[in-house]
């Protein structure tokens, strides 16, 4: 069984997105999608164990170090303590374009699983620019909506694989 590397897109209010995914060779297979709102972390963790994966990596956003009112924790010092074999890696702040960028690069190395992940390649299908009402031009930025969880989650994916082939280079 190959390990599992995990991606967040974390949120509260807004949706928290999780993409588990898989490298083998040079195919990136995404082999689940969980997505929820209005959660505390344990249940995250808890759908993740629940899955049975051997964890490699989970990869949090930059936010995951911040800490909360309602805790006395990071969320990366939790999932640390909750997933003690696996590597946590919280990613700086990220540029939208060039994760925008990076996920074209490797979308046709990738593979999905079309069931387990089918709500997040719906976000997929539906994450857009948005237009400028004035103009009708496509804006720099894109809508901020439903599916802006599960394709930023899968741009945090794509950054970190992109960079991860380079540095093999």
């Amino acid at each position: 069984i190959s390990p599992v590397d995990v991606y967040f897109d974390l949120g509260h209010s807004d949706a928290t997105a999780i993409w588990f995914t898989q490298s083998i060779g040079h195919e990136f297979r995404y082999i689940d999608y969980y997505e929820n709102q209005f959660k505390k972390i344990q249940h995250y963790i808890e759908e993740m164990q629940k899955r049975g994966y051997i964890f490699r990596k989970i990869i949090l956003p930059h936010d995951a170090e911040y800490e909360t009112l309602n805790a006395d924790r990071t969320t990366a010092q939790i999932m640390r303590a909750a997933f003690p074999n696996a590597q946590i890696v919280v990613l700086p702040r990220l540029g939208i374009i060039d994760g925008i960028d990076a996920a074209r690069t490797i979308f046709n190395q990738c593979w999905f699983d079309e069931k387990k992940c089918a709500d997040g390649l719906q976000a997929l299908r539906h994450y857009r620019y948005d237009k400028d009402p004035d103009t009708g031009k496509t804006s720099k930025n894109p809508v901020h909506d439903w599916s802006s969880h599960g394709a930023d989650s899968y741009r945090y994916s794509a950054i970190n694989i992109t960079e991860n082939v380079q540095t093999k280079k």
